[in-house]
């Protein structure tokens, strides 16, 4: 999906790292907002999820 950063309109830092209680070696939890391009919403390629 090489699409998807420049279609990404949200994207935010939660989890324990999100609230400010991480400690070393904590993943790094994402989530965010994409608006695929219009030949997804055509169904002419993959589904996006």
């Amino acid at each position: 999906m090489d699409w998807l950063p420049s279609h990404t309109h949200l994207l935010a830092t939660v989890g324990s790292r999100g609230y400010g209680i991480h400690k070393a070696g904590s993943d790094v939890d994402l989530k965010g907002v994409a608006i695929p391009p219009r030949a997804y919403f055509l169904g002419f390629l993959k589904v996006f999820e």
